[in-house]
């Protein structure tokens, strides 16, 4: 008989949306994904994976996509304009549980490393046994507006006469020592979840960090990269934050991916893009 996959129990199994329905229906651009861990394919349609209880699926994890639907209603959704400041308002375990979630949902469904979670199934599922050394940071991304060089060089008409690309799309991403300074023997999680302008990265560390100084040296290291300026740590003793909008633009943070797997896009571009008629 089947096995939950996060609270072992066996039993008849339900489909769990690594994205939530509602926020994919919300976020304009989440109707094309590039697989992370397989580069050559795309998806245009909800990532789900069957191997969730009933009781986990609907309870649980329910509440925690209830959680951060108030969020997007509050903040997610309206996009941060350049040199504007956000008092954000968050339950620290709520919120950290969702990211979890995802990021363990989107692992599983894309054949990624999603036993790294093993240990913290009971804290995503029920908030306890919350790992001390969990560290969510938080960066507002704002939008780019297009020079005309280029404008000329989109495919897509209607982005070109927009002249802005505007961060409104769901990411759920690994972080790696190629974008970052991350490096991947000293942490367990280093994950990405971006929801329009709002940026989460999720760390945990690895049995290789060996004290609380090397550990927030690591952090502190992480945050002085250009794709990585303005971030911010959540406190877990607090609730709310002030956070500036980061110089960081969309295509900034999706560069490295782009140029990785250039011969893909590409072929997208050239799929999508108008053909001459003669």
């Amino acid at each position: 008989m089947a096995v939950c996959a996060y609270c072992g129990n066996k039993g008849d199994l339900t489909k769990e949306h690594v994205i939530p329905s509602w926020l994919y229906e919300a976020t304009k651009n989440q109707n094309l994904q590039l697989i992370q861990a397989q580069p050559k394919k795309f998806i245009n349609n909800q990532q789900t994976k069957k191997d969730v209880c009933e009781t986990c699926n609907n309870i649980a994890l329910s509440k925690l996509d209830n959680y951060v639907k108030n969020l997007h209603d509050e903040y997610f959704r309206n996009i941060v304009k350049n040199n504007e400041s956000i008092v954000f308002n968050y339950n620290f375990d709520f919120l950290a549980r969702w990211l979890l979630k995802v990021s363990f949902n989107s692992a599983r469904a894309n054949k990624g490393n999603y036993h790294v979670f093993s240990n913290l199934k009971k804290y995503m599922i029920n908030g306890t046994d919350r790992p001390s050394k969990l560290t969510i940071m938080i960066q507002l991304i704002t939008p780019q507006v297009l020079s005309k060089r280029e404008r000329d060089l989109i495919p897509d008409e209607n982005l070109r006469k927009l002249g802005v690309i505007t961060p409104n799309t769901t990411r759920i991403s690994r972080l790696d020592a190629a974008t970052t300074s991350v490096d991947p023997q000293k942490f367990d999680i280093a994950r990405m979840v971006m929801v329009n302008s709002y940026q989460f990265f999720i760390f945990l560390p690895s049995d290789k960090v060996q004290s609380d100084l090397e550990w927030d040296d690591l952090l502190n290291q992480f945050g002085t990269s250009e794709i990585t300026s303005g971030v911010q740590k959540l406190m877990t003793t607090e609730n709310s934050i002030k956070v500036s909008a980061s110089k960081v633009k969309l295509v900034h943070t999706m560069e490295h991916h782009i140029m990785r797997n250039l011969k893909v896009y590409s072929q997208l571009i050239n799929d999508r893009s108008p053909k001459e008629t003669k």
